[in-house]
């Protein structure tokens, strides 16, 4: 009886109590100025709950539920997300849910983040019971959760026509603005699998760049590899730290605030990847030495100060958050100054590079206006973070550059291999042509041996004429007819001999083999047909002026020479001139070797009876070539020939050589 008796006792109190709690809590509570969410008929929905909620700002964080409830100052949220970039405060978050079906609906309250510095969640039914859903804070564990999902989540059942008042209590950590959102059961899970999926092609997309950069070694170098590489790692660790990857797979016995030193650790250092990157990239390392101290500079401080932040909470010192503030801006302008000192070096890429400082950019505004954070995402059905987009961006648009950097590099080692080649083959070509000029040069020789057996074979013959010559010279009488007779016949058999060696048929100059066309400096001919005639032309009186000149021509340089002594012995000869010039032209389609003279000149009716064939000039005495036979050499040997004169202007002979 005793003990059935204190039961009944206990059991009255206990109900007295929580009687009068609720009307304590019910009596004292302020009334909420937004109308309570009523559920959709649908069973997918996700309602923002900024769009029905009344939000208040405390100074601290832990404030008793009831005196909450009374306080005044409740603002009703006026945008789709909440603001909460006042880090010095704690925001509470309010709003009603009434459940309108005939069946139980389940719902999860999402905070669309891995976690908070301090996080609570509370329900009051009509009666004015109260339920904590949640409490976590940063040394809470990840396996503690009711929900195995990468946000903060938590769960809330409503009865059939039942309402319930929420709570929440959030001490935001890194960003600035929340989509807090409440999600029927199957949305969530259809999402939170949608996301997960998604997250998986990511990371599956990331290893690939991965291993392609790893494969690319050798065509990117080393250091650049390596560059990319760690950016690529420090970026996937990120991401996986900041949505609660490592959390839930990884550390999930360890306080909440070890991902967030990660998150902080590993962004740091996709900064100092991405300011290698460009170092490396466009060689800055070797073209600007003081530049690249400069950044390594600033990779070492960002590198320490990511070291504190791993072993420290930045974010309850004033001191070390405004270092910290310091690092995005000053990572964002090094990255920009690296993108315009490559472009105005017009390094291939570098315009691609400059495009990827949008990402450090965006960052480094929010640093400074905000305080390191950006915006929570609201959830789309292919939910990708902000800092996992813009992460892929980046990424895509230094991979870009990378791949355009190199390509240029590999096509100008195409081109030098190319010319290599070319080289090659030339040089095979030259080892040809070499051979033909030794079987040129061989044939040549023979023929050169022919005509000195044949000359040999005249000199002899000449010799007995020449004694006999010299026999009458020594009694050379005027008076003795017979010795002038027999003197007038040695010239006429040594002038015999001399036509019978130079002339095939009587009267046309026999063509001698020249060494066939190659290609010479003009002034290799010129030169000497200048050193065998300015003295004759002093001698006569005659002013010969010469210009040199340094071009190529390709003919044959003997016949060349043949034409040109020619020409300029018929000017000496026959032209009367007081100065003869020999030099040469320059246009866009041939070369030209003039040689001009301000003689007597010749009237239309001469010049056409000197191109006559077998035509000779007066006093000639029959040994050079005529006009006539000077233009058959010209044509034969591809050259142009043009003569012009006028009667007291003297005579301009023009040789053309063709460009090739």
């Amino acid at each position: 009886m005793t003990i059935a008796f204190l039961r009944v006792w206990l059991r009255s109190v206990c109900l007295m109590l929580a009687g009068v709690l609720t009307f304590t809590l019910s009596a004292g509570a302020s009334p909420r100025a937004v109308e309570a969410i009523t559920l959709p008929d649908a069973s997918e929905y996700i309602l923002l709950l900024a769009q029905h909620s009344e939000v208040l700002m405390t100074d601290a964080p832990g404030m008793a539920l009831s005196d909450v409830r009374q306080a005044e100052g409740w603002e009703v949220s006026s945008s789709d997300t909440f603001d909460m970039r006042d880090g010095t405060k704690s925001y509470w978050i309010r709003f009603g849910v009434t459940n309108p079906k005939a069946e139980t609906e389940h719902l999860v309250l999402d905070m669309r983040a891995a976690a908070h510095d301090y996080f609570r969640a509370f329900t009051i039914d009509a009666d004015g019971t109260v339920a904590q859903l949640i409490e976590t804070d940063r040394d809470s564990v990840f396996a503690a959760r009711d929900i195995a999902a990468t946000r903060l989540n938590a769960q809330v059942s409503l009865e059939p026509g039942e309402t319930k008042e929420l709570y929440l209590e959030v001490d935001p950590y890194f960003a600035t603005r929340y989509h807090f959102v409440l999600a029927s059961e199957l949305t969530f899970r259809i999402f939170d699998q949608v996301n997960e999926d998604w997250s998986l092609f990511w990371y599956g997309g990331m290893i690939t760049v991965f291993v392609l950069a790893m494969l690319a070694l050798p065509l990117i170098g080393w250091r650049v590899t390596a560059a990319f590489l760690a950016m690529i790692g420090c970026a996937v660790i990120t991401t996986m730290a900041a949505e609660g990857v490592l959390a839930q797979y990884l550390m999930s016995d360890l306080p909440v605030r070890w991902g967030w030193n990660v998150t902080d650790f590993f962004y740091y250092h996709t900064m100092t990847s991405l300011l290698a990157v460009g170092i490396f990239l466009f060689d800055l390392h070797k073209d600007r030495p003081r530049y690249a101290v400069w950044v390594m500079a600033v990779i070492g401080y960002i590198s320490c100060l990511s070291l504190f932040s791993f072993w420290l909470n930045v974010y309850d010192s004033n001191l070390l958050l405004s270092f910290y503030r310091a690092v995005l801006p000053l990572a964002f302008l090094t990255h920009l100054t690296t993108g315009i000192l490559s472009v105005r070096k017009k390094k291939p890429g570098a315009t691609a590079f400059l495009l990827a400082s949008i990402v450090p950019l965006v960052y480094a505004m929010n640093a400074l206006l905000f305080g390191f954070s950006f915006e929570i995402p609201s959830p789309p059905i292919f939910e990708l973070s902000e800092f996992r987009n813009l992460i892929l961006l980046q990424l895509v648009v230094i991979a870009f550059a990378i791949v355009q950097r190199y390509a240029r590099i590999r096509s100008e080692r195409d081109r030098a291999l190319q010319t290599e080649l070319d080289i090659t083959q030339e040089k095979l070509e030259l080892s040809e042509e070499l051979r033909e000029s030794r079987e040129k040069y061989d044939h040549i020789k023979r023929q050169s041996e022919q005509q000195r057996e044949q000359l040999s074979a005249v000199s002899h013959d000449i010799l007995q004429p020449l004694q006999s010559l010299r026999s009458g010279l020594k009694s050379l009488n005027l008076k003795d007819e017979d010795a002038i007779q027999n003197m007038h016949d040695a010239f006429d058999y040594l002038e015999s001999l001399a036509r019978s060696s130079m002339h095939s048929p009587q009267g046309e100059p026999a063509r001698s083999s020249p060494s066939g066309f190659e290609a010479f400096a003009l002034r290799a001919v010129t030169d000497v047909a200048y050193a065998m005639f300015k003295d004759d032309a002093g001698a006569s009186g005659v002013r010969l002026r010469y210009e040199p000149c340094e071009l190529m021509v390709h003919s044959e340089p003997v016949t060349l020479m043949r034409i040109l002594n020619n020409a300029l012995a018929n000017a000496l000869k026959h032209a009367k001139a007081s100065q003869i010039d020999l030099r040469s032209e320059r246009s866009d389609q041939s070369i030209a070797l003039i040689i001009s003279d301000d003689g007597q000149g010749m009237s239309e009716a001469q010049l056409t009876r000197a191109q006559e064939k077998h035509s000779r000039g007066e006093a000639s005495d029959g040994q050079g070539l005529g006009l006539n036979l000077m233009a058959e050499e010209c044509e034969r040997l591809g050259l142009g020939f043009e003569i012009e004169s006028q009667p007291g202007k003297g005579t301009v002979i023009t040789i053309r050589f063709p460009m090739r």
